[in-house]
């Protein structure tokens, strides 16, 4: 279970630094609307995963699933590997990269 979990922090570190330019646009002139189509995919995205961590989610301040604990069995360590996975997937399905600003 351990390797499962470095397996998740080192994806969600390995993916922060090329999700950073994205995200941290806040011009709505300076995006094209495939820079939007992004941010609005990658927002729902991570209310999904938040989901499955209430207690993430109450960390953040968020009312909803405070009365929860996050399951931390290694079947819903597996399904969210999973739901990420999928999530990538359907990104790279939806996104055409040469359609993104470049990167700044």
């Amino acid at each position: 279970m351990p390797k499962l979990r470095w397996l998740l922090a080192a994806s969600v570190v390995l993916l922060q630094p090329q999700l950073s330019p994205v995200l941290a646009q806040t011009a709505p002139s300076a995006t094209n609307a495939e820079d939007e189509r992004l941010t609005t995919f990658l927002d729902k995205e991570y209310a999904e995963d938040l989901k499955l961590r209430p207690q993430l989610a109450t960390r953040l301040g968020l009312k909803e699933g405070e009365d929860r604990l996050d399951d931390i069995s290694d079947a819903a360590e597996l399904r969210r590997i999973e739901a990420r996975r999928a999530s990538v997937a359907r990104m790279k399905a939806q996104f055409d990269r040469a359609k993104l600003s470049p990167k700044v």
